[in-house]
């Protein structure tokens, strides 16, 4: 066993294992004062917004892109080299964050309709909503510099301080809630300003640790540039050239030169009708908001009286008929867009870099127009969000530009290098954001109270999952980088498989015992307060549910380093969406299931079953590839120790349930009662497992993890 990865693990363990420890406190705290109620449910949405985009940008997408490159620069070149590209990624990320951070502060209100559009008939949630996001939204810009720091850290294997950092976020809100809560007119404002309050502390918590290893990013947006901003006017007034050129070029060139002379006129089109899209957003996002503001939410509407035959806003389908109005330029352009992919047979390229971003940008402002009737403020929701959403869109359309060289790209290879691994990573990560969002639309649609409930329960599923699944995933991702870039498959395989086994050995008893153990656990750690015996029943099926899924969530993150550390994140991207299918099917399904057989409270279990069976099917998949690529396999001694570890984790949970009394028990217990009761069994039953465990013939200290 190497005894310095151990080493690393145990370090990002227990730091991790404060801030979960306190991350619980916290949400014993906000249970106790504010319950599972509207203003929990709104302040957990108006927060996951944020951590949506943060997932997206900083977490997975960024690091994995992130720390094989920064690991092989500090390989291979000197100290100036590893600072330029970090001070080039700084310098880049903070003004993607900026306008991303502009963009949700201003459509605070548009993107809570979004992410919880049942609210939009409920006005004390959406206001309340709106009002939370404009201060949580700022934190994405904090967490995700204080991510680039840890990535940072993380490579010259300095896992403590990014792993602690966590624990300011639990003790920031921990204090507001007790310390402003009474002096605040709504009292769940006081968490959004705790959010707020965190990001700033966190950010600067690492900043001296970064100056102690001389890498304090210093942000750079300079540099040597192809192409000019007034290349799109060139490209767009260049778009009938191009394609006629395209046609020419398929009849005249031979077979030899007809590739490469297409795949350069093909280049230019798509630059072109891009160019033209991208200018078409610039000015919408310029020309809409004031017409709104002007003209107000019937402006489409001309005659209004006259022309209610034509349009009916109570109509659902009417509203087809008022989006192509709206945006009439945008459904030209695709229209025409598609024209010409079908006649120059280029019809992947052209759909992506301009058809679907004119359709999202087409279906998010008739979302916006659609709003406007449902709400109070109107004006400000159409004007807001014309602007968030067409900043949105243009964003999506600049990676494009780039490619044609119409806009400026990145000049530094290791930028370069980063964002082209980050791209299907993001689209790997949006997948499992995809899911998170349709749960928070599908769970504030249901009862008051089901999306605290699955929060609860999956902050107790994510104790585990971060503590040592996070952590085993975040020490072995150097390390199989360095296998990677030294060509060392062996070790490779042994760093892996020493990940797994751990894994296994961990997550197999807590999936039991979270699930025996899930009634005794979410009653002694929440029932208190304005948290009651049915919240805690409610929570405590959907724990039972979650725990299902652990090994799969687990699995994900350590088997995914074995395709990012090797510079492949189109594969993880591929298999995330095969299994976000497959989990938003099973959503609907148990969702019908349970409402029409059962009954509407427990509508929530379903969302929380297919959550865990969508991470089991991402984790079989994902060691599947591997093993068709000869990249890991398990090895026969992993595998029976596992079969050990599974029959000693079954002889455990047998004991739990045979030991622990019933809920109702448990609800009659004093707190003090309780904790000595769940403590003696969970101690117990650890013990007993270890027991079988090194009795079966498992030896943790002989795995090997290839890494000295």
């Amino acid at each position: 066993m190497s005894l310095k990865i151990f080493k690393s693990t145990a370090i990002v363990s227990v730091m991790t294992f404060l801030s979960r420890i306190l991350g619980l406190v916290r949400d014993v705290v906000v249970a106790k004062i504010f319950g599972a109620g509207a203003g929990t449910d709104v302040f957990l949405v108006a927060f996951k917004i944020p951590n949506f985009f943060r997932r997206l940008t900083a977490e997975a997408s960024f690091a994995y892109a992130f720390v094989p490159v920064l690991t092989e620069y500090k390989s291979k070149h000197d100290h100036a080299a590893v600072q330029e590209l970090v001070d080039k990624v700084a310098g880049a990320m903070a003004a993607v964050l900026f306008l991303m951070t502009l963009v949700g502060v201003i459509a605070a209100p548009a993107l809570i309709g979004l992410f919880a559009p049942a609210w939009i008939t409920q006005p004390a949630k959406f206001e309340l909503g709106s009002a939370m996001l404009i201060l949580t939204f700022p934190y994405l810009i904090f967490i995700s510099l204080t991510a680039l720091a840890g990535g940072i850290l993380n490579t010259y294997n300095k896992f403590a301080i990014p792993a602690f950092t966590p624990v300011l976020l639990n003790i920031s809100l921990i204090s507001c809630a007790l310390l402003l809560t009474p002096m605040m007119e709504r009292p769940a404002m006081s968490l959004a300003i705790g959010v707020f309050i965190a990001g700033i502390a966190q950010l600067l918590f690492q900043i001296p640790y970064l100056i102690k290893i001389n890498l304090l990013p210093k942000p750079k947006w300079r540099g040597r540039r192809q192409g000019k901003l007034k290349s799109l006017l060139r490209a767009s007034a260049q778009c009938f050239v191009v394609i006629a050129e395209l046609k020419k070029t398929r009849k005249e060139c031979s077979m030899a030169d007809r590739e490469s002379a297409m795949t350069a006129c093909d280049n230019r089109v798509a630059g072109a009708l891009t160019s033209i899209l991208f200018l078409i957003t610039c000015v919408s996002i310029l020309v809409l908001p004031v017409v709104f503001t002007v003209m107000g939410k019937d402006w489409y509407l001309p005659g209004h009286a006259h022309y209610h035959y034509w349009f009916s806003p109570g109509d659902a389908f009417n509203w087809i008929k008022i989006g192509l109005v709206v945006n009439f330029p945008f459904v030209l352009l695709m229209l025409f867009a598609l024209m010409v992919a079908v006649s120059t047979r280029r019809f992947k390229r052209i759909f992506w870099a301009t058809v679907f971003p004119a359709l999202l940008f087409t279906l998010l402002i008739t979302y916006v127009v659609w709003l406007a009737h449902q709400v109070p403020n109107s004006v400000w929701i159409t004007a807001t969000g014309a602007i968030g959403f067409g900043l949105i869109v243009v964003g999506i359309q600049v990676p494009f530009l780039m490619r044609a060289k119409v806009l400026p790209q990145p000049q530094h290879e290791g930028l370069k290098r980063i964002f082209t691994l980050m791209v299907p990573t993001l689209f790997s990560s949006s997948a499992m954001q995809i899911s998170l969002l349709i749960d928070t639309w599908l769970a504030s649609a249901l009862i008051t109270g089901s999306v605290s409930w699955l929060y609860f329960s999956d902050r107790l599923v994510e104790f585990p999952l971060g503590v040592f699944g996070i952590a085993i995933g975040t020490v072995i991702l150097p390390a199989l980088s360095r296998s990677h870039a030294q060509g060392s498959h062996n070790t490779f395989q042994q760093t892996l498989d020493w990940g797994i086994r751990w894994v296994i050995l961990i997550g197999v008893p807590s999936t039991v015992g979270l699930f025996v153990l899930a009634g005794p656990l979410i009653i002694t750690i929440f029932f208190r307060g304005e948290f009651t015996a049915e919240h805690a029943k409610m929570t405590s099926w959907a724990l039972m549910a979650y725990s299902i899924g652990l090994m799969g969530f687990i699995l994900v993150k350590v088997l995914s380093p074995g395709f990012y550390s090797r510079q492949d994140s189109k594969t993880p991207m591929k298999i995330a969406f095969v299994a976000l299918g497959l989990k938003v099917f099973m959503s609907l399904l148990f969702l019908f299931l349970i409402i029409t057989l059962i009954e509407l409270r427990f509508a929530h279990l379903g969302l929380a079953l297919s959550t865990a069976l969508g991470a089991t099917v991402n984790a079989a998949l994902l060691y599947w590839v591997l093993r068709k690529r000869k990249l890991y396999h398990f090895s026969r001694s992993a595998l029976m120790d596992a079969l050990r570890i599974i029959l000693s984790a079954l002889l455990m949970g047998a004991f739990i349930y045979w030991m622990s009394p019933n809920n109702d028990a448990w609800l009659e217990m004093k707190l003090m009662s309780r904790v000595l009761q769940l403590s003696f069994l969970v101690g117990s039953a650890m013990a007993l497992f270890l027991a079988i465990t090194l009795a079966l013939g498992v030896k943790p200290w002989r795995w090997k993890s290839g890494v000295s």
